[in-house]
């Protein structure tokens, strides 16, 4: 569980944002996928588990939190950020009522998340029960704050580092020619749990298999494999991490492979220490074209064709969250943390996923990756 100060430092932060945009309260809306639950749990330590989960947090009383009958107050509770805890079979009504009980029925409301996490139901509901209030989406505010992280987030994000580095140390002990895609992804993933992490996926890339990422098979490994792992897992505080590892064996991967994971290794490299405070993402996109020009490749955009079409995206209770690279534009600023995906594109669809990614804080010094020195290959 996160602390009590960090708490108090993110509601202050977003009351700070609430004083300035001259809201009354903060409405934020969550739901348990990798890149609409971290909204809710940034403001209640709260994980979402299932169904639509609300906090409204005012700007000068305590917060409340609504979730659906069905999950229960138990986790909430126990984790003791909000006190006041409702479940309710439909926990937007509920929101109407408490809304109407603190006298916010004509208030400003900011909505976090109104565009792609509150459903068009719920948000009508609002508007027809709160006639007189101004509902308005605040995601940008909000998202504003929680993209900074504090150093007690840093610390989690570095604990989530840890735990897959050493997952992928102990399918390692057991990756050879013979052993199956899910003898092996089935290993690393019990060392993960075994050590404290969340939820997730590991998803592996076989030269002698299906050359797209994808979830352990039956196959068997070769000897003339090359094989690349895509490791996507949240530690003990929910803070999340994606972590790619490439591996041969008995020696180096044929030279086209080498050459392409070369490449990838030196862009990744440049857009990493160029992660400076000030630097917009819509500069670093134009930075990622050009590294890749630079090299004679041609970076893998929007409407290109690679195995990730994003070349880079913000990351912590979230697996997705700003800022989007490329997307709206935002400027950098110490302690956010960018997972970095500079893939090449158009890939060869015959040939395995070679992707360099891992995530990177912001430093006033370049990036700081959160798990040094990783992007090398491995000859098992």
């Amino acid at each position: 569980m996160a602390s009590l100060a960090e708490r108090d430092r993110r509601y202050a932060a977003l009351r700070g944002a609430m004083d300035a945009s001259a809201h009354d309260a903060y409405l934020i809306a969550g739901r348990a996928d990798g890149s609409e639950r971290g909204r809710v749990h940034y403001v209640s330590d709260l994980s979402v588990m299932g169904g639509m989960t609300y906090v409204l947090l005012p700007r000068d009383r305590p917060p409340t939190l609504f979730q659906p009958a069905f999950v229960g107050r138990a986790w909430a509770e126990t984790a003791g950020w909000v006190i006041d805890n409702r479940s309710a079979l439909d926990p937007i009504a509920e929101v109407v009522d408490v809304l109407r009980e603190l006298g916010l029925a004509d208030g400003r409301v900011g909505i976090i998340g109104l565009e792609h996490t509150m459903p068009i139901a719920d948000f009508r509901t609002l508007a027809t029960s709160l006639a007189g209030a101004l509902l308005e989406d605040a995601t940008p505010a909000f998202d504003a704050v929680r993209v900074v992280k504090s150093a007690e987030e840093l610390a989690c994000l570095r604990s989530t580092s840890s735990i897959v580095v050493a997952a992928y140390e102990a399918l390692e002990a057991v990756l050879r020619p013979g052993v199956t895609e899910r003898a092996a992804v089935s290993t690393a993933i019990g060392e993960v749990r075994r050590l404290g992490g969340l939820g997730g996926f590991l998803h592996i890339s076989r030269s002698g298999g299906f050359t797209a990422l994808h979830p352990p098979t039956d196959d068997v490994i070769r000897p003339d494999d090359v094989v690349t792992f895509d490791f996507e897992y949240t530690g003990l505080e929910h803070y999340a991490l994606e972590l790619t590892r490439q591996y041969s064996f008995g020696g180096p991967p044929p030279d086209d492979i080498a050459a392409t994971y070369a490449i990838q290794g030196r862009v990744f490299d440049r857009i990493a220490a160029s992660l400076r405070p000030g630097q917009t993402t819509t500069a670093l996109a134009a930075l990622i074209r050009a590294a890749y020009a630079a090299e004679g490749r041609t970076a893998a955009g929007p409407e290109g064709w690679g195995p990730v079409q994003l070349h880079a995206h913000g990351i912590g209770l979230d697996f997705g969250e700003p800022p989007f690279i490329p997307g709206p534009e935002m400027v950098l600023e110490s302690g956010m943390v960018l997972s970095l995906h500079p893939n090449i594109g158009p890939e060869d669809p015959h040939r395995p996923v070679v992707a360099v990614v891992d995530s990177v804080v912001v430093t006033p010094w370049g990036g700081d990756p959160l798990t040094p020195g990783n992007a090398r290959w491995r000859v098992l």
